[in-house]
């Protein structure tokens, strides 16, 4: 268990850092159009967002996608 903690505590430090300021404006643009009823749909779509992020650095990692520097 300590490896979930230690995983979750430096993610959650990369999303509410202010360099990860993009992340919390992507978040705020998606979830601009729900009502806070809809707490749910909010939720799903914020979950939905890390595990792609999560995918995207993974396969960066593992090379299967490459990008030149410049466009990161």
């Amino acid at each position: 268990m300590s490896d979930f903690s230690l995983y979750f505590e430096t993610g959650w430090h990369h999303i509410v850092s202010l360099n990860a300021l993009d992340h919390i404006l992507f978040i705020i643009a998606l979830a601009a159009i729900y009502l806070l009823a809809n707490w749910r749909q909010v939720l799903v779509l914020v979950t939905a967002f890390t595990v792609c992020h999560s995918l995207t650095l993974e396969l960066s990692v593992y090379d299967v996608i490459m990008f030149d520097e410049k466009w990161i």
